[in-house]
Protein backbone atom coordinates (compact mmCIF):
# COMPACT_ATOMS: atom_id res chain seq x y z
CA UNK A 1 0.00 0.00 0.00
CA UNK A 2 1.39 3.71 -0.26
CA UNK A 3 3.20 5.22 2.11
CA UNK A 4 1.57 8.22 4.14
CA UNK A 5 4.20 10.32 2.36
CA UNK A 6 4.21 9.16 -0.81
CA UNK A 7 2.75 11.29 -3.63
CA UNK A 8 0.00 9.70 -5.96
CA UNK A 9 0.80 8.79 -9.45
CA UNK A 10 -1.40 10.81 -10.59
CA UNK A 11 0.27 14.27 -8.78
CA UNK A 12 3.91 12.91 -9.79
CA UNK A 13 2.94 12.50 -13.41
CA UNK A 14 1.86 16.16 -13.54
CA UNK A 15 4.47 17.10 -11.26
CA UNK A 16 6.94 15.78 -13.72
CA UNK A 17 5.08 17.44 -17.00
CA UNK A 18 4.93 20.84 -15.09
CA UNK A 19 8.67 20.52 -14.32
CA UNK A 20 10.13 18.49 -17.46
CA UNK A 21 14.11 17.72 -16.66
CA UNK A 22 13.58 17.50 -12.49
CA UNK A 23 14.10 14.30 -11.49
CA UNK A 24 11.85 11.88 -9.91
CA UNK A 25 12.86 10.60 -6.51
CA UNK A 26 12.78 6.81 -6.87
CA UNK A 27 10.37 5.19 -4.56
CA UNK A 28 11.75 1.94 -3.45
CA UNK A 29 9.25 -1.33 -3.13
CA UNK A 30 9.24 -1.13 0.51
CA UNK A 31 7.58 2.28 0.88
CA UNK A 32 4.91 1.74 -1.80
CA UNK A 33 3.88 -1.71 -0.62
CA UNK A 34 4.77 -4.16 2.40
CA UNK A 35 6.32 -7.36 0.99
CA UNK A 36 4.37 -10.53 2.24
CA UNK A 37 5.70 -12.28 5.53
CA UNK A 38 5.53 -15.58 5.48
CA UNK A 39 6.95 -15.93 9.19
CA UNK A 40 6.65 -18.53 11.29
CA UNK A 41 3.94 -19.09 14.23
CA UNK A 42 4.69 -19.90 17.63
CA UNK A 43 3.28 -22.86 17.11
CA UNK A 44 5.80 -23.97 13.95
CA UNK A 45 2.77 -23.50 11.86
CA UNK A 46 2.89 -21.05 8.27
CA UNK A 47 1.37 -17.40 9.55
CA UNK A 48 -1.44 -16.23 6.88
CA UNK A 49 0.64 -14.20 4.47
CA UNK A 50 0.39 -10.52 4.22
CA UNK A 51 0.50 -7.79 6.49
CA UNK A 52 -2.11 -7.32 9.66
CA UNK A 53 -2.03 -3.68 10.80
CA UNK A 54 -2.78 -3.30 14.47
CA UNK A 55 -6.48 -2.29 13.35
CA UNK A 56 -6.83 -4.79 10.58
CA UNK A 57 -5.95 -8.47 13.49
CA UNK A 58 -8.44 -6.76 16.02
CA UNK A 59 -11.40 -6.45 13.85
CA UNK A 60 -10.38 -9.80 12.42
CA UNK A 61 -10.81 -11.36 16.18
CA UNK A 62 -13.71 -9.56 16.98
CA UNK A 63 -15.44 -10.90 13.86
CA UNK A 64 -14.84 -14.21 14.00
CA UNK A 65 -16.00 -14.22 17.28
CA UNK A 66 -19.14 -11.79 16.57
CA UNK A 67 -20.18 -14.54 13.58
CA UNK A 68 -20.91 -16.97 15.84
CA UNK A 69 -22.28 -14.69 19.03
CA UNK A 70 -24.83 -13.85 16.55
CA UNK A 71 -25.85 -17.14 15.39
CA UNK A 72 -26.17 -18.13 19.58
CA UNK A 73 -28.29 -14.85 19.96
CA UNK A 74 -30.42 -16.26 17.35
CA UNK A 75 -30.81 -19.39 18.46
CA UNK A 76 -31.46 -18.45 21.89
CA UNK A 77 -34.04 -15.83 21.07
CA UNK A 78 -36.18 -18.50 18.87
CA UNK A 79 -35.65 -20.75 22.09
CA UNK A 80 -37.25 -18.24 23.88
CA UNK A 81 -40.49 -17.76 21.66
CA UNK A 82 -41.03 -21.24 21.04
CA UNK A 83 -39.28 -23.82 24.27
CA UNK A 84 -38.70 -20.95 27.31
CA UNK A 85 -38.11 -24.39 29.61
CA UNK A 86 -35.39 -25.33 27.57
CA UNK A 87 -32.84 -22.40 28.57
CA UNK A 88 -33.60 -23.50 32.02
CA UNK A 89 -30.36 -26.17 31.88
CA UNK A 90 -27.53 -25.51 33.85
CA UNK A 91 -25.32 -26.43 30.51
CA UNK A 92 -27.55 -24.37 28.15
CA UNK A 93 -26.63 -21.21 30.10
CA UNK A 94 -23.17 -21.71 30.91
CA UNK A 95 -22.19 -21.89 27.24
CA UNK A 96 -24.03 -18.97 26.33
CA UNK A 97 -22.69 -17.32 29.07
CA UNK A 98 -19.16 -18.58 27.43
CA UNK A 99 -19.87 -17.56 23.80
CA UNK A 100 -20.79 -13.81 24.84
CA UNK A 101 -17.93 -13.79 27.41
CA UNK A 102 -15.55 -14.67 24.49
CA UNK A 103 -17.21 -11.75 22.48
CA UNK A 104 -16.90 -9.25 24.72
CA UNK A 105 -13.14 -10.64 25.10
CA UNK A 106 -13.00 -9.79 21.35
CA UNK A 107 -14.23 -6.75 21.27
CA UNK A 108 -11.41 -5.14 24.05
CA UNK A 109 -8.86 -6.74 23.52
CA UNK A 110 -5.61 -5.86 22.25
CA UNK A 111 -4.74 -8.62 20.26
CA UNK A 112 -2.04 -6.89 18.49
CA UNK A 113 0.14 -6.40 21.53
CA UNK A 114 0.12 -9.56 22.90
CA UNK A 115 1.27 -13.30 21.37
CA UNK A 116 -0.40 -14.72 18.62
CA UNK A 117 -1.38 -17.69 20.47
CA UNK A 118 -3.70 -15.90 23.12
CA UNK A 119 -6.11 -15.90 20.51
CA UNK A 120 -6.53 -19.34 19.44
CA UNK A 121 -7.81 -19.25 23.39
CA UNK A 122 -11.32 -17.69 21.66
CA UNK A 123 -12.36 -20.27 19.16
CA UNK A 124 -11.33 -23.28 22.12
CA UNK A 125 -13.52 -21.48 24.44
CA UNK A 126 -16.24 -21.39 21.80
CA UNK A 127 -16.23 -25.34 21.38
CA UNK A 128 -16.24 -26.00 25.07
CA UNK A 129 -19.37 -23.48 24.89
CA UNK A 130 -21.23 -25.54 22.31
CA UNK A 131 -20.43 -28.89 23.63
CA UNK A 132 -21.89 -27.61 26.69
CA UNK A 133 -24.77 -26.12 25.08
CA UNK A 134 -25.11 -29.55 22.64
CA UNK A 135 -25.43 -31.57 26.40
CA UNK A 136 -27.84 -29.01 27.59
CA UNK A 137 -30.38 -30.26 24.85
CA UNK A 138 -29.48 -32.28 21.88
CA UNK A 139 -32.65 -31.50 20.26
CA UNK A 140 -31.01 -27.95 19.64
CA UNK A 141 -28.62 -29.05 16.92
CA UNK A 142 -26.11 -27.31 18.43
CA UNK A 143 -23.27 -29.30 17.87
CA UNK A 144 -23.38 -28.36 14.28
CA UNK A 145 -22.26 -24.52 15.65
CA UNK A 146 -18.76 -26.86 15.83
CA UNK A 147 -18.12 -25.33 12.34
CA UNK A 148 -17.43 -22.09 13.42
CA UNK A 149 -14.66 -22.45 15.65
CA UNK A 150 -13.14 -25.30 14.15
CA UNK A 151 -13.26 -23.19 10.40
CA UNK A 152 -11.39 -20.35 12.49
CA UNK A 153 -8.47 -21.84 13.97
CA UNK A 154 -7.97 -23.88 10.69
CA UNK A 155 -7.88 -20.47 8.55
CA UNK A 156 -6.48 -18.24 11.13
CA UNK A 157 -3.98 -20.63 12.69
CA UNK A 158 -2.53 -23.14 9.44
CA UNK A 159 -1.79 -26.92 10.19
CA UNK A 160 -1.94 -26.36 13.58
CA UNK A 161 -5.17 -25.10 14.32
CA UNK A 162 -6.89 -27.28 11.59
CA UNK A 163 -5.27 -30.26 13.74
CA UNK A 164 -6.29 -28.94 17.34
CA UNK A 165 -9.73 -27.51 16.42
CA UNK A 166 -11.72 -31.17 14.96
CA UNK A 167 -9.04 -33.19 18.03
CA UNK A 168 -10.41 -31.25 21.34
CA UNK A 169 -13.98 -31.17 19.82
CA UNK A 170 -14.53 -34.91 18.77
CA UNK A 171 -12.77 -35.17 22.29
CA UNK A 172 -15.26 -32.85 24.31
CA UNK A 173 -17.57 -35.32 21.94
CA UNK A 174 -16.80 -38.48 23.30
CA UNK A 175 -16.05 -37.53 26.81
CA UNK A 176 -19.37 -35.84 27.60
CA UNK A 177 -21.19 -37.41 25.25
CA UNK A 178 -25.09 -37.90 26.45
CA UNK A 179 -25.87 -41.15 25.67
CA UNK A 180 -26.13 -44.37 27.89
CA UNK A 181 -23.50 -45.46 30.11
CA UNK A 182 -23.33 -48.92 29.15
CA UNK A 183 -21.06 -50.71 26.50
CA UNK A 184 -20.73 -48.69 23.19
CA UNK A 185 -22.27 -50.83 20.44
CA UNK A 186 -22.17 -50.66 16.65
CA UNK A 187 -25.64 -48.23 17.01
CA UNK A 188 -23.75 -45.61 19.07
CA UNK A 189 -21.01 -45.40 15.69
CA UNK A 190 -23.04 -42.50 13.36
CA UNK A 191 -23.83 -40.51 16.36
CA UNK A 192 -19.97 -40.34 17.56
CA UNK A 193 -18.08 -40.42 14.55
CA UNK A 194 -20.69 -38.49 12.04
CA UNK A 195 -20.05 -35.12 13.23
CA UNK A 196 -15.93 -35.52 14.45
CA UNK A 197 -15.51 -36.61 10.84
CA UNK A 198 -17.43 -33.72 8.63
CA UNK A 199 -15.44 -31.51 11.32
CA UNK A 200 -12.31 -33.17 10.24
CA UNK A 201 -13.57 -32.56 6.45
CA UNK A 202 -14.59 -28.95 7.07
CA UNK A 203 -10.69 -28.39 8.73
CA UNK A 204 -9.23 -29.80 6.01
CA UNK A 205 -10.78 -28.06 2.91
CA UNK A 206 -10.81 -24.84 5.22
CA UNK A 207 -7.36 -25.61 5.85
CA UNK A 208 -6.68 -25.47 1.93
CA UNK A 209 -8.51 -22.99 1.13
CA UNK A 210 -6.67 -20.64 3.22
CA UNK A 211 -3.23 -21.89 2.53
CA UNK A 212 -4.46 -21.43 -1.72
CA UNK A 213 -5.13 -17.78 -0.77
CA UNK A 214 -2.54 -16.94 1.17
CA UNK A 215 -0.03 -18.17 -2.20
CA UNK A 216 -2.38 -16.07 -4.39
CA UNK A 217 -1.88 -13.33 -1.65
CA UNK A 218 1.53 -13.46 -1.82
CA UNK A 219 2.34 -14.04 -5.32
CA UNK A 220 -0.13 -11.13 -6.17
CA UNK A 221 1.78 -9.14 -3.37
CA UNK A 222 5.25 -9.85 -4.92
CA UNK A 223 3.44 -8.96 -8.17
CA UNK A 224 2.68 -5.87 -6.92
CA UNK A 225 5.82 -5.26 -5.40
CA UNK A 226 7.72 -5.72 -8.94
CA UNK A 227 5.27 -3.52 -10.70
CA UNK A 228 6.26 -0.90 -7.89
CA UNK A 229 9.78 -1.05 -8.74
CA UNK A 230 9.62 -1.22 -12.33
CA UNK A 231 7.00 2.13 -12.37
CA UNK A 232 9.76 3.42 -10.00
CA UNK A 233 12.08 2.65 -12.28
CA UNK A 234 10.43 4.24 -15.47
CA UNK A 235 10.06 7.71 -13.36
CA UNK A 236 13.16 7.35 -12.45
CA UNK A 237 14.61 6.88 -16.06
CA UNK A 238 12.34 9.49 -17.56
CA UNK A 239 13.68 11.70 -14.95
CA UNK A 240 17.33 11.10 -16.42
CA UNK A 241 15.55 11.08 -19.95
CA UNK A 242 14.50 14.67 -19.21
CA UNK A 243 17.43 16.18 -17.49
CA UNK A 244 19.43 14.68 -20.53
CA UNK A 245 17.29 15.79 -23.46
CA UNK A 246 16.94 19.50 -21.11
CA UNK A 247 20.67 19.85 -21.30
CA UNK A 248 20.82 19.82 -25.42
CA UNK A 249 21.14 22.94 -27.55
CA UNK A 250 18.49 21.46 -30.08
CA UNK A 251 14.90 20.74 -30.11
CA UNK A 252 13.16 17.07 -29.68
CA UNK A 253 10.20 16.22 -30.03
CA UNK A 254 8.47 12.53 -29.67
CA UNK A 255 5.45 11.01 -31.39
CA UNK A 256 3.51 7.87 -31.09
CA UNK A 257 2.03 5.86 -34.05
CA UNK A 258 -1.00 8.27 -34.13
CA UNK A 259 0.74 11.69 -34.10
CA UNK A 260 -0.09 12.28 -30.94
CA UNK A 261 2.89 14.44 -29.08
CA UNK A 262 4.54 11.82 -26.04
CA UNK A 263 7.56 13.90 -24.96
CA UNK A 264 9.36 16.90 -25.73
CA UNK A 265 12.37 18.94 -23.80
CA UNK A 266 12.77 22.41 -23.22
CA UNK A 267 14.42 23.71 -26.22
CA UNK A 268 11.32 22.58 -28.31
CA UNK A 269 9.14 24.50 -25.98
CA UNK A 270 10.31 27.74 -26.31
CA UNK A 271 10.56 27.36 -30.05
CA UNK A 272 7.17 26.71 -30.17
CA UNK A 273 6.62 29.44 -27.45
CA UNK A 274 8.52 31.29 -30.24
CA UNK A 275 7.15 30.69 -33.90
CA UNK A 276 3.99 28.40 -32.70
CA UNK A 277 3.38 24.99 -34.14
CA UNK A 278 5.20 25.43 -37.16
CA UNK A 279 5.22 21.22 -37.79
CA UNK A 280 1.34 20.86 -38.34
CA UNK A 281 -1.03 22.04 -41.15
CA UNK A 282 -2.16 25.02 -39.36
CA UNK A 283 1.58 26.75 -38.86
CA UNK A 284 1.53 30.23 -37.06
CA UNK A 285 5.19 30.60 -39.01
CA UNK A 286 5.95 29.91 -42.04
CA UNK A 287 7.87 27.38 -43.09
CA UNK A 288 10.24 27.61 -46.46
CA UNK A 289 12.88 25.44 -48.30
CA UNK A 290 16.74 25.60 -48.07
CA UNK A 291 16.57 28.12 -50.86
CA UNK A 292 14.38 30.27 -48.59
CA UNK A 293 12.11 31.14 -51.40
CA UNK A 294 9.54 28.08 -51.75
CA UNK A 295 6.96 27.71 -48.67
CA UNK A 296 6.23 23.79 -47.77
CA UNK A 297 3.35 22.51 -48.68
CA UNK A 298 1.62 21.01 -46.02
CA UNK A 299 2.27 17.27 -47.08
CA UNK A 300 5.68 18.75 -46.81
CA UNK A 301 5.79 19.67 -43.56
CA UNK A 302 8.12 17.28 -41.46
CA UNK A 303 5.46 15.93 -39.12
CA UNK A 304 3.08 15.09 -42.28
CA UNK A 305 6.12 12.45 -43.62
CA UNK A 306 7.24 11.66 -40.51
CA UNK A 307 3.45 10.28 -40.02
CA UNK A 308 4.05 8.60 -43.31
CA UNK A 309 6.67 6.81 -42.57
CA UNK A 310 9.66 8.80 -44.37
CA UNK A 311 12.47 9.54 -42.21
CA UNK A 312 15.26 12.32 -43.49
CA UNK A 313 18.73 13.69 -42.40
CA UNK A 314 19.77 17.35 -41.10
CA UNK A 315 17.38 19.07 -44.29
CA UNK A 316 17.59 22.66 -43.95
CA UNK A 317 14.46 24.63 -43.69
CA UNK A 318 13.61 28.31 -42.86
CA UNK A 319 11.32 29.57 -40.20
CA UNK A 320 9.41 32.99 -40.47
CA UNK A 321 7.29 34.80 -38.17
CA UNK A 322 5.67 37.84 -37.45
CA UNK A 323 6.88 37.96 -33.73
CA UNK A 324 10.26 37.27 -34.11
CA UNK A 325 13.17 37.33 -36.51
CA UNK A 326 13.96 34.01 -39.59
CA UNK A 327 15.61 31.41 -38.20
CA UNK A 328 17.26 28.49 -40.23
CA UNK A 329 17.17 25.06 -39.08
CA UNK A 330 18.57 21.13 -39.74
CA UNK A 331 15.71 19.14 -38.93
CA UNK A 332 16.11 15.04 -38.28
CA UNK A 333 13.24 12.53 -38.67
CA UNK A 334 13.53 9.14 -37.35
CA UNK A 335 10.87 6.37 -36.79
CA UNK A 336 11.38 4.48 -33.68
CA UNK A 337 11.16 0.47 -33.49
CA UNK A 338 7.50 -0.52 -32.82
CA UNK A 339 5.74 2.96 -33.74
CA UNK A 340 6.13 6.51 -33.12
CA UNK A 341 9.03 8.74 -34.49
CA UNK A 342 11.02 11.40 -33.34
CA UNK A 343 12.00 14.68 -34.81
CA UNK A 344 14.99 16.76 -33.85
CA UNK A 345 15.29 20.40 -35.14
CA UNK A 346 18.98 22.24 -34.82
CA UNK A 347 19.06 26.29 -34.96
CA UNK A 348 21.37 26.90 -38.09
CA UNK A 349 21.17 30.49 -38.36
CA UNK A 350 24.30 31.55 -37.12
CA UNK A 351 26.03 28.47 -38.97
CA UNK A 352 24.09 30.22 -42.12
CA UNK A 353 25.15 33.60 -41.46
CA UNK A 354 28.73 31.98 -40.91
CA UNK A 355 28.34 30.88 -44.61
CA UNK A 356 26.97 33.74 -46.23
CA UNK A 357 29.94 35.69 -44.53
CA UNK A 358 32.49 34.09 -45.78
CA UNK A 359 30.82 33.48 -49.52
CA UNK A 360 30.38 38.16 -49.24
CA UNK A 361 34.07 37.92 -48.40
CA UNK A 362 34.70 35.36 -50.80
CA UNK A 363 33.29 37.30 -53.60
CA UNK A 364 34.73 40.68 -52.17
CA UNK A 365 37.86 39.48 -52.65
CA UNK A 366 37.44 37.88 -55.42
CA UNK A 367 36.17 41.07 -58.15
CA UNK A 368 38.74 42.98 -56.48
CA UNK A 369 41.63 40.66 -57.20
CA UNK A 370 39.86 40.19 -60.55
CA UNK A 371 40.13 43.09 -62.05
CA UNK A 372 43.68 43.33 -61.87
CA UNK A 373 44.52 40.41 -62.81
CA UNK A 374 43.02 40.79 -66.53
CA UNK A 375 44.90 43.58 -66.82
CA UNK A 376 48.48 42.36 -66.04
CA UNK A 377 47.29 38.86 -68.54
CA UNK A 378 46.34 41.70 -71.14
CA UNK A 379 49.28 43.71 -70.93
CA UNK A 380 51.50 40.42 -70.94
CA UNK A 381 49.82 38.79 -73.77
CA UNK A 382 50.82 42.10 -75.68
CA UNK A 383 54.70 42.24 -74.54
CA UNK A 384 54.29 38.24 -76.40
CA UNK A 385 52.96 39.65 -79.62
CA UNK A 386 55.95 41.93 -79.54
CA UNK A 387 58.77 40.79 -82.04
CA UNK A 388 62.11 41.54 -80.16
CA UNK A 389 61.99 39.38 -77.05
CA UNK A 390 64.85 37.64 -76.41
CA UNK A 391 64.22 33.60 -75.79
CA UNK A 392 65.23 33.26 -72.06
CA UNK A 393 62.60 36.64 -71.26
CA UNK A 394 59.65 35.39 -73.61
CA UNK A 395 59.94 31.96 -71.51
CA UNK A 396 59.79 33.92 -68.18
CA UNK A 397 57.06 35.80 -69.47
CA UNK A 398 54.81 32.87 -70.58
CA UNK A 399 55.71 31.30 -67.05
CA UNK A 400 54.62 34.57 -65.61
CA UNK A 401 51.11 34.59 -68.42
CA UNK A 402 50.43 31.09 -67.42
CA UNK A 403 50.27 31.53 -63.16
CA UNK A 404 48.47 34.49 -63.82
CA UNK A 405 45.70 32.34 -65.71
CA UNK A 406 45.43 29.81 -63.53
CA UNK A 407 44.98 32.48 -60.49
CA UNK A 408 42.49 34.26 -62.87
CA UNK A 409 40.40 30.64 -63.09
CA UNK A 410 40.90 29.99 -59.11
CA UNK A 411 39.70 33.84 -58.37
CA UNK A 412 36.26 33.43 -61.38
CA UNK A 413 35.78 29.69 -59.21
CA UNK A 414 35.86 31.38 -56.07
CA UNK A 415 33.57 34.14 -57.03
CA UNK A 416 31.21 31.83 -59.34
CA UNK A 417 30.91 29.90 -55.47
CA UNK A 418 30.16 32.29 -54.30
CA UNK A 419 27.60 33.96 -56.58
CA UNK A 420 25.48 30.58 -56.50
CA UNK A 421 25.71 29.71 -53.30
CA UNK A 422 22.12 31.84 -53.02
CA UNK A 423 20.77 31.49 -56.74
CA UNK A 424 20.85 29.01 -59.83
CA UNK A 425 22.55 29.03 -62.36
CA UNK A 426 20.84 31.29 -65.73
CA UNK A 427 21.66 28.76 -68.41
CA UNK A 428 20.96 29.56 -71.81
CA UNK A 429 19.86 26.15 -74.17
CA UNK A 430 20.24 25.35 -77.58
CA UNK A 431 21.40 22.86 -79.65
CA UNK A 432 25.01 21.64 -79.01
CA UNK A 433 27.29 18.39 -79.54
CA UNK A 434 28.54 16.71 -76.84
CA UNK A 435 31.52 15.00 -78.94
CA UNK A 436 32.66 18.07 -79.89
CA UNK A 437 32.68 19.75 -76.28
CA UNK A 438 34.58 16.96 -75.12
CA UNK A 439 36.85 17.10 -77.90
CA UNK A 440 37.91 20.45 -77.68
CA UNK A 441 37.95 20.15 -73.74
CA UNK A 442 40.67 17.38 -74.12
CA UNK A 443 42.46 19.55 -76.88
CA UNK A 444 43.14 22.02 -74.52
CA UNK A 445 44.59 19.78 -71.78
CA UNK A 446 46.68 18.22 -74.22
CA UNK A 447 49.92 20.89 -72.88
CA UNK A 448 49.17 20.07 -69.39
CA UNK A 449 48.66 16.02 -69.90
CA UNK A 450 51.81 16.01 -72.51
CA UNK A 451 53.71 17.54 -69.18
CA UNK A 452 53.01 14.78 -67.31
CA UNK A 453 52.97 12.03 -70.33
CA UNK A 454 49.41 11.45 -69.65
CA UNK A 455 47.54 9.78 -72.76
CA UNK A 456 44.23 11.31 -73.86
CA UNK A 457 41.42 8.66 -75.55
CA UNK A 458 37.97 9.91 -76.23
CA UNK A 459 35.43 6.81 -77.44
CA UNK A 460 31.86 8.12 -78.64
CA UNK A 461 29.35 8.31 -81.83
CA UNK A 462 30.38 11.48 -84.66
CA UNK A 463 27.65 13.59 -82.68
CA UNK A 464 26.15 13.55 -79.54
CA UNK A 465 23.20 16.11 -80.15
CA UNK A 466 21.91 17.79 -76.76
CA UNK A 467 19.46 20.78 -76.03
CA UNK A 468 21.61 22.15 -73.26
CA UNK A 469 23.86 25.30 -72.52
CA UNK A 470 27.11 24.34 -74.04
CA UNK A 471 28.99 26.99 -72.44
CA UNK A 472 27.99 25.12 -68.93
CA UNK A 473 28.88 22.12 -70.05
CA UNK A 474 32.45 23.12 -71.04
CA UNK A 475 33.31 24.50 -67.79
CA UNK A 476 32.06 21.29 -66.69
CA UNK A 477 33.56 19.05 -69.07
CA UNK A 478 37.12 21.26 -68.36
CA UNK A 479 37.21 20.64 -64.34
CA UNK A 480 36.77 16.93 -64.82
CA UNK A 481 39.52 16.59 -67.50
CA UNK A 482 41.67 19.24 -65.15
CA UNK A 483 41.31 17.06 -62.40
CA UNK A 484 41.95 13.74 -63.97
CA UNK A 485 45.11 15.57 -65.75
CA UNK A 486 46.25 16.80 -62.19
CA UNK A 487 45.38 14.03 -59.98
CA UNK A 488 46.65 11.39 -62.46
CA UNK A 489 50.18 9.44 -62.24
CA UNK A 490 52.93 10.02 -64.91
CA UNK A 491 52.62 8.52 -67.96
CA UNK A 492 49.00 7.73 -66.89
CA UNK A 493 45.97 7.86 -69.09
CA UNK A 494 42.77 9.47 -69.51
CA UNK A 495 39.60 8.01 -71.27
CA UNK A 496 36.58 9.90 -71.94
CA UNK A 497 34.06 7.76 -73.28
CA UNK A 498 30.04 8.61 -74.35
CA UNK A 499 27.15 6.49 -74.57
CA UNK A 500 23.84 7.65 -75.92
CA UNK A 501 20.33 5.88 -75.59
CA UNK A 502 16.53 7.04 -75.61
CA UNK A 503 16.89 7.27 -72.02
CA UNK A 504 19.43 10.40 -72.42
CA UNK A 505 23.44 10.82 -72.52
CA UNK A 506 26.10 9.15 -70.64
CA UNK A 507 29.71 10.66 -70.37
CA UNK A 508 32.55 8.96 -68.20
CA UNK A 509 35.64 10.58 -67.70
CA UNK A 510 38.07 7.69 -66.10
CA UNK A 511 41.93 8.27 -65.39
CA UNK A 512 44.70 6.28 -63.70
CA UNK A 513 45.63 8.41 -60.64
CA UNK A 514 45.81 8.64 -57.06
CA UNK A 515 42.26 7.47 -56.62
CA UNK A 516 40.17 8.66 -53.05
CA UNK A 517 39.40 7.27 -50.02
CA UNK A 518 35.93 6.16 -49.41
CA UNK A 519 35.59 9.16 -46.69
CA UNK A 520 37.09 11.84 -49.29
CA UNK A 521 34.86 10.42 -51.68
CA UNK A 522 31.48 11.25 -49.82
CA UNK A 523 32.48 14.57 -49.36
CA UNK A 524 33.47 15.32 -53.03
CA UNK A 525 30.91 17.11 -53.29
CA UNK A 526 31.43 19.48 -50.77
CA UNK A 527 32.39 23.07 -51.05
CA UNK A 528 36.01 23.83 -50.65
CA UNK A 529 36.93 20.70 -49.24
CA UNK A 530 40.28 18.80 -50.15
CA UNK A 531 41.48 15.84 -48.79
CA UNK A 532 44.68 16.28 -46.36
CA UNK A 533 46.91 14.36 -48.63
CA UNK A 534 45.53 16.81 -51.14
CA UNK A 535 46.63 19.54 -48.71
CA UNK A 536 49.77 18.73 -47.83
CA UNK A 537 50.58 17.87 -51.80
CA UNK A 538 52.20 20.34 -54.09
CA UNK A 539 49.24 19.80 -56.25
CA UNK A 540 47.27 23.00 -55.82
CA UNK A 541 43.46 23.13 -55.63
CA UNK A 542 40.20 25.16 -54.30
CA UNK A 543 37.80 22.23 -53.80
CA UNK A 544 35.04 24.08 -55.96
CA UNK A 545 35.34 22.09 -59.06
CA UNK A 546 33.12 19.08 -58.57
CA UNK A 547 30.33 21.39 -56.69
CA UNK A 548 30.25 23.71 -59.46
CA UNK A 549 29.62 20.73 -61.73
CA UNK A 550 27.10 19.21 -60.04
CA UNK A 551 25.25 22.12 -59.34
CA UNK A 552 25.04 22.54 -63.44
CA UNK A 553 24.09 19.07 -64.12
CA UNK A 554 21.15 19.52 -61.56
CA UNK A 555 20.25 22.62 -63.49
CA UNK A 556 20.19 20.18 -66.73
CA UNK A 557 18.40 17.86 -64.94
CA UNK A 558 20.95 15.36 -65.33
CA UNK A 559 23.00 13.73 -62.12
CA UNK A 560 26.88 13.30 -61.29
CA UNK A 561 28.63 10.14 -59.46
CA UNK A 562 31.84 9.92 -58.41
CA UNK A 563 33.73 5.98 -58.18
CA UNK A 564 36.94 5.75 -56.84
CA UNK A 565 39.47 3.34 -55.36
CA UNK A 566 42.70 4.88 -53.54
CA UNK A 567 46.01 4.26 -55.72
CA UNK A 568 43.75 2.91 -58.87
CA UNK A 569 41.42 5.69 -60.49
CA UNK A 570 38.65 7.48 -60.76
CA UNK A 571 35.71 7.51 -62.94
CA UNK A 572 33.34 10.75 -62.91
CA UNK A 573 30.00 9.85 -64.39
CA UNK A 574 27.47 12.17 -65.75
CA UNK A 575 24.15 11.63 -67.05
CA UNK A 576 21.90 14.09 -68.82
CA UNK A 577 18.91 14.01 -70.85
CA UNK A 578 18.72 14.84 -74.53
CA UNK A 579 16.62 18.02 -73.27
CA UNK A 580 15.36 18.94 -70.25
CA UNK A 581 11.45 18.80 -70.56
CA UNK A 582 10.77 20.36 -67.22
CA UNK A 583 12.69 23.92 -67.56
CA UNK A 584 11.64 23.96 -71.68
CA UNK A 585 8.28 23.56 -70.70
CA UNK A 586 8.82 26.47 -67.92
CA UNK A 587 10.15 28.11 -70.54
Amino acid sequence: MPSATSPDPADRASTADAHPGRRIPRTTPTEAITLPTAGVASFGEPERTGPLTASSREREVFLSQLLLAAVVLIIVTSTLLLDPAVLRSPLILAGVGLVFLATMVAAIGRWSNWPRWVIMVLPIVDIAAIVMIRNGDAALGAGLLLVFPVTWLAGFFGRTGAIIGPAFASALLWIFSPGDSGPIGLHDLPRLLLLPITLVFISTATYQTARRGAAQRALLTRQSALMTRSYDESREQEGVLDTVLNAVPFAVVAYDATGARTHRNEAFRVLKLRYGSYITAHAEGRLFGADRRTELRADQLPLHRLTRGEEFENEVFWLTSPLAPSIGLAVTGRQLPGGGSVLVQRDITSEMQALRSRDDLIASVSHELRTPLTSVIGYLDLVLDGPELEPAVRRQIEIVLGNSERMLAIVSDLLQAARDSDQAFVLTRNDCDLRQIVADALAAAEPAAADRHVSLSISAPDTVPLVADGFRLRQVVDNLVSNAVKYNRDGGTLTARIDSDEAGVRLSIADTGLGMSDQDRARAFQRFYRSDDMRRSTIHGTGLGLPICRDIIDQHGGSIEVASELGVGTIVTVTLPHSDERISNDL
